[in-house]
């Protein structure tokens, strides 16, 4: 059937926290600080409710993220997504990639880094491998709160698909006009009236999912 649509998935993210990201509380009092980088733990990220899997033709992954510190920020090190399916047959390969490539970003700034899904196999279960975070030195005293630290977002868009296992939206999968039957290479009739006998056309379904189909044979006319 090649190439369908299949719905994209919620976009999931959360929040990293002073005390998640350094494993201690925010100062109470406003203080310099130097330039330090942070070890982001992995995250596994929650299950999709619209697919299970999916190899995709075309679409795009996105990844936002929001600087909650009051320190310019940046990540010297691409951030990765990978498959986590560690039941056979088991797949940990990457998704995607993304860099954001000495971008800093401002106290309060949201910045998007996209990628392209096409080829990409998905799984239900995913992993984002640990990455760094650079927080730059201040230029003066700064304040921190338990609520310093990152928001990300991730979102999937345009999805095609070539195979999956998914919540599949109606849609026309194949359309094909004006194709030429061959009954039978003994057949030399131009033109015929029958007095009795069946035309039958069999349809088989094969796939997961209700099928309408219409069909016109325009040389057949009841007379």
């Amino acid at each position: 059937l090649g190439v369908f649509v299949i719905d994209p998935p919620s976009p999931f993210g959360d929040t990293l926290n002073y005390r998640e990201l350094t494993g201690s509380d925010a100062p109470t009092d406003p203080r310099s600080t130097p330039a330090q980088l942070f070890p982001i733990p992995a995250i596994t990220t929650a299950p999709f409710a619209s697919f299970e899997n999916s190899t995709f033709e075309s679409g795009t992954i996105s990844l936002s993220i929001r600087n909650k510190f009051p320190v310019p920020i940046d990540f010297p090190d691409p951030i990765i997504v990978k498959n986590r399916k560690i039941t056979a047959p088991t797949d940990t390969n990457e998704i995607a990639r993304f860099s954001f490539a000495g971008k800093i970003l401002q106290p309060g700034e949201v910045y998007a880094v996209t990628a392209s899904l096409a080829n990409a196999t998905i799984q239900n279960s995913r992993l984002v491998p640990s990455f760094g975070m650079h927080a730059q030195a201040s230029a003066g005293p700064v304040t921190y709160t338990q609520q310093s630290g990152i928001e990300y977002i991730v979102s999937l868009s345009n999805l095609s698909a070539r195979s999956g296992k998914a919540v599949i939206p109606s849609q026309a999968l194949l359309r094909t006009r004006d194709t030429v039957i061959v009954v039978d290479d003994s057949v030399s009739l131009q033109t015929a009236s029958f007095r009795s006998g069946s035309f039958d056309i069999v349809f088989q379904n094969n796939i997961d999912v209700n099928a309408r189909v219409s069909l016109s044979i325009r040389e057949l006319v009841d007379k």
